[in-house]
């Protein structure tokens, strides 16, 4: 019984390090400096949005991983050639992801 107990203690731990070198968790490009920024029409300096771009914290669970984003890309964007106004804004989200086996 106590060598049962011991395999199954070891695929559990084995299990529990898989789970930490999944793609879907250290695949994720953490940011916790870079600001995102937009531009203008008619204005060539892109402005600053004071809020953190792309994926701000990964957590996961044996089955699940959650991702962090304040939905704001690294990258400037605007103005849209289709008149549209909008700028990105801040969704501050929370993304779950079920791992495949």
């Amino acid at each position: 019984m106590k060598h049962i107990l011991t395999i199954m203690l070891f695929m559990s731990v084995l299990n529990m390090l898989q789970a930490q070198t999944n793609p879907a968790i250290t695949s994720w490009l953490q940011n916790n400096t870079v600001m995102g920024r937009h531009y203008v029409k008619g204005n060539s300096t892109p402005i600053q949005d004071n809020v953190l771009a792309n994926v701000q914290k990964v957590q996961y669970s044996n089955d699940w991983s959650y991702i962090n984003t304040r939905g704001i890309p690294a990258y400037i964007t605007g103005p849209f050639l289709d008149g549209n106004p909008s700028i990105a804004t801040d969704r501050n989200a929370i993304l779950g992801f079920r791992f495949c086996q």
